[in-house]
Order: structure tokens, then C-alpha cells, then sequence
């Protein structure tokens, strides 16, 4: 579970540093998790089963 934490914040740091703009929220959308800016413009989709729980 820790590892599991470890890898999502670490995954969610490079994309913060990719998207040079801060993670405003993550919708879950049954397999996928999609990651969206302050602006509201989405950044990245990852697969739920490639990084686990979101947890914070």
C-alpha cells in the first residue's frame, strides 16, 4: 500500500512539472483516471490498474 502511494505521488509530480501548472483534480471514469490543471484542461489519463488507489 505504501508503494502503492509512493508511485501515484511521484507519477503525479512529473506530470504537475510536465504540464508546468498545478493538479487541480483527478475524475475517476470507470477504468481510467483523469488528471485536469487549474484551468480545467485535462493533462493526462492513466489506467487504474497500471497505478492503483488515489488516495488524498
Amino acid at each position: 500500500m505504501k508503494r502503492t502511494i509512493t508511485t501515484m505521488l511521484l507519477m503525479l509530480t512529473v506530470i504537475g512539472i510536465q504540464a508546468q501548472k498545478q493538479i487541480s483534480y483527478i475524475n475517476a471514469d470507470g477504468a481510467w483516471y483523469h488528471v485536469y490543471d487549474e484551468s480545467g484542461k485535462k493533462v493526462n489519463t492513466m489506467s487504474k490498474q497500471s497505478v492503483g488507489i488515489v488516495v488524498g
